[in-house]
């Protein structure tokens, strides 16, 4: 136990002092915090109240699926040939737009395309974030930096899950989808504002 928390502090220790790995594990962090309970909970309880139907919950998430499985095809094909920061940056910003689209309730169709377009932004982001970690990291230090990442990213998921829960129950529907769409897009313009994003550019001239 003592030596995985020792390697557990090495990666977190590294990934905070690595300016470019902490903005983006951060911003993975706060996207997880609010996008996870979204997927997990609140799409569920949108589907009940306004379709009566829980197929048209496996059809929101097979959009997002979709539209994730073919981006990330794409991006793994053609991403070598793109700038790094203007995908990042295009991407992480599309990721909470389309998700606006629900806080006015509309058709299953519109809830489906926000869902697909939302995937569709997502596929590039898992594959530089960890593309720029391997590059940055020194290879006797790159498990536990993937770990402490890894970690850090997914383990706001169950906290966010219950504040939404809790949220659902004390405002409604909508009020929560508001906060979440919002908080997807600050989170997205804090990253694409953020000064370290300039160094993908410069991972990618190596």
């Amino acid at each position: 136990m003592r030596g995985y928390v020792t390697e557990l502090r090495e990666g977190l220790g590294f990934l905070w002092r690595e300016r470019l790995v902490r903005t983006i594990t951060m911003g993975a962090v706060a996207f997880n915090f609010f996008f996870l309970p979204l997927l997990t909970v609140v799409v569920a309880v949108y589907a009940e109240r306004n379709f009566e139907d829980a197929s048209s919950f496996g059809f929101m998430l097979g959009a997002w699926a979709g539209g994730l499985l073919l981006s990330s095809t794409l991006f793994g094909v053609f991403g070598h040939r793109l700038p790094r920061r203007m995908i990042f940056s295009l991407a992480a910003v599309a990721q909470g737009l389309p998700i606006w689209a629900l806080v006015f309730s509309p058709p299953l169709w519109v809830s489906m395309a926000a869902f697909a377009v939302a995937g569709l932004a997502n596929g590039p982001i898992d594959p530089l974030i960890f593309t720029i970690i391997q590059e940055r990291t020194p290879k006797g230090l790159l498990g536990r930096v993937n770990g402490a990442s890894f970690a850090l990213a997914v383990g706001v998921a169950p906290l966010g899950a219950a504040l939404a829960g809790w949220a659902l129950g004390a405002f409604g529907l909508g009020p929560v989808l508001a906060v979440i769409s919002s908080g997807i897009l600050l989170v997205a313009l804090a990253l694409v504002s953020s000064p370290a994003l300039r160094e993908m550019d410069a991972a990618e001239e190596r």
